[in-house]
């Protein structure tokens, strides 16, 4: 009796259970809220960026994107995240060349119960006006002849908007796989074509062709798929160039299928910095060499011999590779490439003799074996070391006893970025950092670890002029030291933009508080103030800044009837709209007291970027420019109207014969100053208006920093 209980209600539980289980997977009523741009504007040829807010109050399953005319179809599978309540879709893809001027991309949200809501994103392309140098063997940057979407962004002038340039470091020795740094220009990151800047090989000047190269014989030549190379002329200081396009650039190289068959204008072995301009109405490339390579290493052993791809090294003892002295007499070379078949030897000097190290010769047999234990003697016919595997390698030349300790270190090379597993953050002119973080890692702030290789953290930037450094920062891997892991950002200008991506550079092994100011690479930001979402991909080797900060004014006020504006309380300043025609400008209407109000004062304005204080943004009277029409003589205090060194800087009257007055703003840095008589109020120059009553329009235009009221 007890076992068919037992079993029954074993069933009913099973039964209630499943039951159970299937009202959970049907009670979820409510569909994902999706919350996006009602329109977004993007560049045909280029990379976009798509963003939206997607909140459900169980959970988001999944969301799907597509766009068939672009060939996009991405799902992104959230449940291995947890479902999240919110979820905030950030994605970037390409745009295609021929994208129509307006396109809609779905957005599904699919919530844990199935449920699902899709949104439109209204997309308006329009012709890229950006350039970008397509490029090859550039010290630092990863710019690949078969990758456009590695071409580097080039800085459009602002003073000719058909000039673009940027600063890039070629390679010595023909680079890493001996193309040498190679030249072109692109409009756009998805291909080469539909528009290309190639150099007009017909008519490259006599004086700039490097007649010198292996294969001079093909020195510009049509047909050639490398049709020559230049050699800079030091000294002209800068190198002209006739461009023209390259309408059959997508036909791959046959022989390198991966690479794009545009002709370069290609430099062998004229490594240094160098800034190269583009004018594309005049379709002209000028290219001027900013800093010399530095002089090569000094030491007192150097490899000689062939197979060193990341050097020019080719029995030249005028280039040969320096060793390091680790103790008198011994010398290191650490994770060298070296290629199968690559032969060593060692020389003293930039020169064959008089030290010139090998291998005995005794046999034909012998002189091929990769025996390093054979003896050595220095002298200009000894035999060289031959290396049968392909590998990064530890070589270790001992002069005093004639010895050669060589240890393969592995198949592939030690990562130029090592990815950390911790990454802080050192920075100048932050809100969350104190500037001696800067010469203190043990003071930098941890940052949030996203993925392997990917963090980020959120600051906020103060209100820094020049004069005072701006704000700038770098990255540690540890605080309790510069090294061993540490990154600078570099390839963005002194005034970034409030949205930019900056290539991420390697550690500096000698880094330390008394040379990072010239050692490290950082960028500035100049009267940036605001919250900024700092990420960096160690991956891909890029840093992003992107500014979070949404952008809204106050109107700060006193005695305006009908409001709680008060002058020393920023948070009950008036919150002025956008205009949808113009985002510059931005208004409220208020209605000023008669009389002066509650207190004598007058109805009081200034413009605040924010209601937390009246710094890091304040847009006050310029009162050294109010029109004298404007000044009130009438009131009580007439003897200083309008003085620099009031708190009351005097009244204006409002001019009935105009439909509106326009007034100068300036910031006003000795704002947080209290008032000594009322310490409660801020120490702000107002716009006052003792006995102007009636209600006013006030229009804010930031671009002009001007106020402007209208009577209504």
């Amino acid at each position: 009796m007890m076992t068919k209980l037992y079993y029954y209600l074993l069933g009913l539980l099973l039964i209630i259970s499943v039951q159970s289980c299937k009202e959970k997977e049907i009670n979820d009523p409510t569909n994902p809220q999706i919350n996006l741009e009602e329109e977004v504007e993007a560049f045909r040829g280029e990379t976009m960026q798509i963003q939206a807010v997607v909140t459900h109050e169980i959970g988001v399953k999944a969301v799907r994107l597509y766009q068939p005319d672009w060939s996009l179809d991405r799902t992104i599978n959230l449940e291995e995240e947890g479902s999240p309540k919110e979820f905030n879709l950030d994605y970037m893809f390409a745009v295609p060349t021929d994208a129509a001027d307006e396109v809609t991309i779905e957005i599904t949200a699919t919530s844990v119960g199935d449920n699902t809501t899709t949104a439109s994103q209204k997309v308006m392309t329009k012709a890229s006006e950006s350039m970008y140098l397509m490029a090859h063997n550039l010290e630092g940057r990863d710019a690949n002849w078969g990758d456009p979407s590695t071409a580097i962004k080039m800085e459009k002038s602002s003073d000719n908007p058909n000039e673009y340039s940027t600063v890039v470091t070629f390679m010595s020795g023909g680079g890493s796989d001996a193309w040498g740094s190679v030249l072109a220009i692109i409009g756009q990151t998805t291909g080469v074509l539909p528009f290309n800047a190639v150099v007009d090989f017909e008519n490259v000047p006599e004086k700039y062709k490097d007649s010198e190269w292996w294969g001079s014989d093909n020195n510009y030549v049509q047909e050639s798929n490398y049709p020559g190379y230049v050699k800079f002329d030091d000294e002209a200081g800068t190198m002209e160039f006739d461009m023209v396009t390259q309408e059959d650039a997508s036909t791959p190289i046959v022989e390198e299928p991966g690479f794009y068959n545009l002709h370069p204008l290609a430099f062998y072995d004229n490594g240094g910095k160098y800034e190269v301009k583009f004018n594309k109405e005049t379709m002209k490339l000028t290219i001027s060499l900013t800093e010399a390579v530095e002089p090569p290493v000094e030491a007192d052993m150097y490899i000689v011999g062939g197979g060193f791809p990341e050097s020019g090294q080719w029995w030249d003892p005028s280039n040969g590779i320096p060793m390091t002295s680790t103790e008198e007499g011994v010398y290191t070379k650490t994770n060298i490439e070296i290629e199968a078949g690559a032969e060593m030897k060692f020389v003293g000097q930039r020169d064959w003799s008089p030290d010139n190290f090998g291998w005995i010769a005794q046999n034909e047999e012998e002189n091929n074996t990769t025996d390093e234990t054979r003896a050595m003697h220095n002298d200009q016919g000894s035999i060289p070391y031959l290396f049968e595997e392909a590998g990064y390698y530890d070589i270790v030349f001992n002069k005093n006893n004639l010895t050669v300790t060589i240890t393969k270190v592995g198949d592939v090379a030690p990562p130029e970025f090592p990815i950390a597993e911790e990454l802080y953050i050192i920075a100048g002119g932050t809100q969350e950092l104190e500037d001696g973080s800067w010469y203190d890692p043990s003071q930098a702030l941890q940052m949030n670890k996203v993925a392997d290789g990917i963090f980020d953290v959120t600051l906020n930037f103060n209100d820094l002029s020049e004069d005072d450094w701006g704000v700038y920062f770098s990255f540690v891997g540890q605080t309790d030291a510069y090294t061993p892991i540490n990154f600078g950002l570099t390839g963005g200008n002194d005034d970034p933009t409030d949205n930019e991506v900056f290539d991420l550079t390697k550690p500096i092994e000698d880094l330390n508080y008394e040379n990072i100011d010239s050692k490290q690479s950082f960028v500035y930001y100049y009267n940036k103030p605001g919250e900024y979402k700092i990420t960096v991909n160690i991956n891909d080797q890029t840093v992003s800044v992107v500014s979070t900060t949404v952008e809204t004014y106050y109107l700060m006020g006193h005695n305006l009837d009908g409001s709680s504006a008060n002058w020393g309380d920023p948070s009950t300043a008036i919150l002025m709209t956008q205009s949808e025609s113009n985002t510059n400008l931005f208004s409220t209407t208020v209605t000023f007291m008669a009389d002066g109000g509650n207190d004598a004062w007058g109805s009081v304005l200034a413009v605040i970027g924010q209601n937390t204080a009246v710094t890091p943004f304040n847009a006050v009277v310029d009162i050294a420019s109010v029109d004298q029409a404007h000044h009130d003589k009438s009131w009580w205090l007439n003897g200083n109207t309008y003085e620099q060194g009031n708190n009351y800087p005097g009244y204006v009257v409002y001019d009935n014969s105009s439909d509106e007055m326009i007034f100068d703003l300036v910031t006003d840095a000795a704002a947080t100053t209290p008032i000594v008589q009322e310490p409660e109020f801020y120490n702000l120059q107002p716009l006052a208006f003792n006995n102007s009553p009636g209600t006013y329009v006030v229009s804010f235009d930031k671009a002009s920093m001007t106020l402007t009221l209208e009577l209504q």
